[in-house]
């Protein structure tokens, strides 16, 4: 793990996790939950709408993650993908870089292990093991990592690819507001466009100057083709609904399917259903 920090191992140092922070995230994102489904929009969010509620904790931390990312997101265009001058910048930036990413890192941290904890209790179902509890556990370590080396940039850079989470969980919590056209054009500009560019950029630095790790550039790339097939998946959903809204006879082929006692099993207009509900880093 330690090329992943593109650090000598003679200067690594490191710091301790900022508890105060996580402590109060672990308090603050069950509170919220406990609020909204309790107080606030009881009805909106009863117990048996395990769908929405599973969606509440997600909207927040990947609108707060696609927030923290901006100051980076910022640094990096302004350094024209350079990597290097980045870095540089978080050092020279009298802490603010620092601490913000130590911010992002910590939330995401708190997201994480709130999100398997109250998703036992309140919304199981939409939680497996792969893509809840492994996923969730790799990345508390990844956020460990981070925090107690000071590279949290590299992280809170990525962050932005949360944009299209954020849009993926007002669908779901709000369907009226769900857009197809929206999610896919936010989802190409971040986790195919954005993130192609970032991967260039590690590997551009990594191969004219070794200031970065092979374990960055590996992990970065390895999630692009993913996102490029569940991009894929989503464009090819777009296309079979437009034909189905277009077509009187393969509107009558594909019209929901109605069972005696379960409603409807199938239905051609359910939203994004192309896309994984696990879309997060």
């Amino acid at each position: 793990m330690l090329s992943l920090l593109h650090l000598p191992t003679s200067t690594l140092t490191f710091s301790p996790i900022p508890l105060p922070l996580l402590l109060t995230t672990l308090l603050l994102f069950p509170l919220t939950f406990h609020l909204l489904t309790t107080y606030l929009f009881p009805i909106y969010f009863a117990p048996h709408q395990t769908k929405r509620r599973a969606w509440i904790l997600s909207s927040i931390s990947s609108s707060l993650m696609t927030l923290g990312s901006l100051p980076f997101v910022w640094d990096f265009l302004r350094a024209g993908g350079d990597v290097g001058w980045m870095n540089g910048r978080r050092r020279e930036g009298k802490g603010k870089r620092e601490l913000l990413g130590e911010v992002v890192c910590t939330v995401f941290m708190g997201f994480l292990i709130c999100d398997m904890v109250v998703g036992v209790r309140y919304y199981r179902q939409h939680i497996n093991l792969l893509t809840g509890y492994i996923h969730h556990t790799i990345y508390i370590i990844v956020m460990l990592v981070a925090l107690s080396t000071h590279q949290t940039y590299v992280f809170s850079l990525a962050a932005f690819l949360e944009l299209p989470t954020f849009l993926l969980a007002l669908s779901n919590l709000a369907p009226r507001w769900r857009n197809d056209y929206v999610f896919a054009v936010a989802f190409f500009l971040t986790r195919i466009s954005f993130h192609s560019w970032i991967c260039f950029a590690f590997l551009k630095e990594k191969f004219t100057k070794g200031g970065v790790g092979w374990e960055a550039c590996f992990f970065l790339c390895l999630a692009l083709p993913l996102h490029i097939h569940w991009f894929k998946n989503n464009l090819s959903g777009m296309i079979r609904r437009y034909n189905i809204q277009h077509s009187p006879s393969l509107k009558a082929q594909a019209s929901p399917i109605h069972g005696p006692t379960t409603g409807i099993l199938f239905d051609p207009s359910a939203p994004l259903a192309a896309i994984p509900s696990m879309l997060r880093l």
